[in-house]
């Protein structure tokens, strides 16, 4: 039976995000010895990989409290991108973790068109979420925002479910669809 492993990998060492100092996370993984030592390079920490606790993934997977109480001091006293350009920079796989926001003017999801804008009849303007992928067989398309409450009652009763025209507008008249 899988168990619980929070943001933990079997293969990476550490394996986790980060609160850094601009309030943002950051994610970091080492999934080599090699990959550990050059992160250990960028935290300034030659002592690192020399030592039996974090030497290998074993013995860093045993000690993740540790490893991650480093990292944690490391990444408050660092910008989120800032911190992530550094690891980037010496092949260590670090990303800071986006929110929404970021996830809008993203440079790799806005030219993809994921995000649509459409009209709503209460909120106004809304951004809909679009497929990430395009299938050339069956392209999808949002082609509105979701409706309003009650506003496709008459389809669903009558296309749907089956009342008449005229069984539909006496419940209308008596308010049973308010």
């Amino acid at each position: 039976m899988a168990e619980r492993s929070k943001n933990r990998d079997p293969d990476a060492a550490p394996h986790d995000a980060y609160r850094c100092a601009d309030g943002r996370w950051l994610a970091i993984s080492c999934w080599s010895d090699q990959e550990f030592g050059r992160l250990a390079a960028v935290l300034q920490r030659s002592d690192l990989p020399a030592d039996p606790r974090l030497a290998t993934l074993e013995s860093r997977q045993d000690n993740a409290g540790e490893l991650d109480a480093i990292l944690r001091r490391w990444c408050l006293l660092r910008d989120a991108e800032a911190a992530a350009t550094a690891l980037q920079a010496a092949k260590v796989h670090a990303y800071p973790v986006n929110t929404i926001a970021d996830l809008f003017v993203d440079p790799q999801l806005k030219p993809r068109g994921l995000w649509r804008h459409r009209r709503h009849g209460a909120m106004g303007e809304v951004v809909s979420y679009y497929s990430a992928y395009e299938l050339s067989e069956t392209p999808g398309e949002v082609t509105g925002a979701a409706p309003l409450l009650g506003a496709d009652n008459e389809l669903v009763f009558q296309e749907f479910i089956g009342l008449s025209t005229k069984e539909y507008d006496e419940y209308l008249a008596l308010g049973a669809f308010d």
